[in-house]
């Protein structure tokens, strides 16, 4: 059944079946790419991971069940590795782009922290989890990244006392520190925050875009994250708009 308030089910279908086509076309390019040209080859690897979640989000929106979830989620694991394999192939004059592609920018962050939630979701194994943080590394940078890989299994990593996007994620950090009494008015906070603090990073308003599939449904897919992972008791912010309940209680 339709989760998304906004648009229709044809267009969400299109929008699958046009990242269906264009991730297919990715794909040959990457086996056909030189393979002396790891600087084009990374950066189709990486647009790989971001299409991968994209495809998530619009499934997610559509109503699809979380078994279909699956699939999605190990290629994203391949394609984060490629993209660090050819990383490591880069020359010294490009050595600045591997950063650029891995650090975590509020888009790559914000990325990573969804497709943990449907990695969560669907019940991914900890040898996912353990590969997944290996690839995406950056241990020690991020306070609520680093606190949701230990409970993850990442038990040995540094943790950061920091949030390195404070706006909104320093209060979701808030919700996981706060009484189990005060946690359901936080995360509502923090919802309420998210929206708007997108807006600077191109995830705002995109449901007026019109001449392509930029829309993938407004799913505060973190404040899921969160909640699983922490066991949160979520009776007190199931219904805020942001919030997807379905990927929590698998409806």
């Amino acid at each position: 059944m339709l989760r998304d308030r906004i648009r229709n089910e044809d267009y969400f279908n299109e929008a699958i079946k046009f990242t269906d086509n264009y991730i297919g076309e990715e794909i040959e390019y990457l086996d056909i790419t030189d393979p002396l040209k790891p600087l084009a080859a990374m950066k189709t690897s990486a647009g790989l991971c971001q299409l991968t979640v994209e495809r998530l989000e619009f499934s997610y929106s559509r109503g699809d069940r979380i078994e279909k979830f699956k699939q999605d989620i190990l290629n994203f694991l391949h394609f984060r590795e490629k993209q660090l394999n050819y990383a490591e192939l880069l020359p010294k004059e490009n050595a600045k782009n591997k950063v650029e592609w891995e650090r975590l920018s509020f888009s790559t962050y914000k990325r990573t922290l969804v497709l943990l939630a449907f990695a969560v979701a669907a019940g991914a194994s900890k040898e996912y989890f353990s590969k997944l943080f290996y690839l995406v590394d950056n241990q020690g940078l991020d306070a609520l990244f680093d606190r949701i890989a230990v409970k993850l299994g990442d038990s040995d990593r540094p943790v950061s006392e920091k949030v390195l996007h404070a706006k909104p994620y320093g209060l979701l950090l808030n919700v996981i520190d706060a009484a189990p009494s005060e946690q359901a008015a936080l995360m509502n906070k923090f919802m309420d925050a998210w929206y708007p603090a997108c807006a600077k990073n191109g995830f705002y308003e995109t449901h007026n875009i019109t001449n392509n599939f930029g829309y993938g449904g407004y799913w505060c897919f973190e404040a899921a994250l969160v909640t699983m992972v922490f066991k949160l008791e979520d009776s007190g912010y199931k219904n805020h708009k942001y919030y997807p309940a379905a990927l929590v209680h698998g409806d």
